[in-house]
């Protein structure tokens, strides 16, 4: 059994007896309730990203931003008459 599984059905209990409470709260119960001894090593960290992760809201898929080239000064017509007025197409 890793450290997540073992962690997870306490998480899900603590967030069903605190319904409603704001962050400061939440952030105290699952200080307290560590049940692994010390607050510190890989045990702790994974504590931590499980209560990290049923706390915060989720986050948005990343999207691709739409940006506007504008005029495209690299196209063969614009440049010709742009540079090189006097020459004939």
């Amino acid at each position: 059994m890793t450290w997540a599984q073992h962690y997870a059905p306490i998480i899900e209990r603590l967030m069903q007896e605190n319904v409603g409470a704001d962050a400061k709260t939440l952030a105290r119960v699952f200080r307290y309730q560590f049940p692994s001894g010390p607050k510190q090593y890989h045990p702790y960290k994974v504590w931590r990203r499980l209560v990290r992760q049923a706390t915060q809201p989720k986050r948005p898929p990343k999207t691709s931003i739409k940006v506007d080239d504008g005029p495209n000064l690299f196209s063969q017509a614009s440049n010709t008459d742009t540079l090189n007025p006097e020459r004939k197409p």
